[in-house]
């Protein structure tokens, strides 16, 4: 079994806004979630696959350049993108990670 990680920062949050109250996210000192773990990382992951749509929203408009079976294929990338919402449980990345900071994603295959 892997050594679980241990994250060195404690993580706040200002939540609802820039201005909201200060939440813990994550409890360094005790290696623990902190009460608004699982809300701010489905917030974080929802802000990434919200960026990947727009990223690939192109792909949709009626004057794309791609031919009917590429439009397929995004549409199912895209659908795709949009069901994970239901099915994932994003949690705590290390700060160096590609990821945003967001980890347990498996995130669907873009087309190429």
């Amino acid at each position: 079994m892997a050594e679980e990680e241990i994250y060195t920062d404690t993580t706040y949050w200002h939540k609802d806004s820039e201005d909201g109250p200060v939440v813990e996210v994550w409890d360094a000192e005790n290696n623990k979630e902190g009460e608004y773990y699982n809300e701010y990382f489905m917030l974080r992951f929802r802000e990434e696959r919200d960026q990947l749509l727009k990223d690939s929203d192109w792909t949709s408009f009626n004057d794309s350049p791609l031919s009917d079976e590429k439009k397929a294929e995004w549409a199912t990338y895209r659908q795709a993108l949009r069901d994970l919402g239901a099915t994932v449980t994003p949690k705590h990345a290390p700060a160096d990670s590609e990821t945003g900071g967001v980890s347990n994603v498996t995130w669907p295959t873009k087309p190429e």
